[in-house]
């Protein structure tokens, strides 16, 4: 596992836990381009989602520009039914009609090391980036109401929003999915979209032109 970012936690810090059941993602594992200010504060990224609704943006997030790591304080998040994990980006619906999205691919491991995607396919040309419909298996799609002060839902429900993710549909064969699928994951992996190739096209995802990348408000998991 790659060394933790440090003055993020305070060492034994435990993981934010909702009535459901469902914990925070507190557990910093790689932030590259993390400055400790502004939207590269990767703080932001694990002390709680403050959605801001259907038609705003969350200020409270990390941009991520080449990775985001975090893990589960070592106890492992096993399969089962529904959901296991649910990324909070900040998508808003744009009054001219669509949503603004960011894309980004999800990817869970067993031990920090080996990686296994989410399925995830893009549907159409740029005049469809801003259609979520068209980005299937990606997170930063839905808009998100959680708010850890103001509107305190159950993290996994629909009404938080958000992009839910179950382990039934990894890959069983893959090999890290495969561990996964036997032993839990203990990191979850969020990347940029434009970093990976469409198989449809052979080049990099598109993006927004006046994106900048993912903005992960928080990652709650069962």
């Amino acid at each position: 596992m790659k060394p933790l970012v440090s003055a993020l936690l305070l060492a034994g810090c435990a993981a934010e836990l909702d009535p459901s059941g469902a914990r925070l993602l507190e557990e910093v594992v790689s932030a590259p381009g993390d400055t400790g200010a502004g939207f590269r504060d990767v703080g932001r990224a694990v002390n709680g989602v403050r959605g801001g609704g259907w038609t705003a943006g969350s200020l409270d997030v990390f941009t991520v520009t080449s990775e985001l790591v975090l893990g589960t304080d070592g106890v492992p998040v096993p399969d089962g039914p529904g959901p296991e994990l649910v990324v909070f980006e900040n998508p808003f619906v744009i009054g001219s009609g669509g949503v603004f999205v960011e894309p980004a691919v999800v990817e869970v491991s067993a031990d920090c090391e080996a990686f296994a995607a989410f399925p995830h396919t893009y549907h159409g040309g740029d005049q469809f980036l801003r259609e979520p419909a068209a980005w299937d298996g990606f997170a930063g799609l839905t808009p998100v109401a959680l708010h850890a002060e103001e509107r305190p839902l159950d993290p996994l429900s629909a009404e938080a929003g958000g992009d839910a993710f179950d382990l039934g549909d990894l890959d069983p064969g893959d090999a890290a999915a495969e561990d996964v699928l036997a032993n839990g994951f203990l990191c979850v992996r969020i990347t940029p979209a434009t970093a990976w190739t469409s198989p449809a096209t052979g080049a990099p995802y598109p993006e927004d032109p006046v994106a900048n990348g993912p903005d992960i408000d928080g990652v709650w998991v069962r």
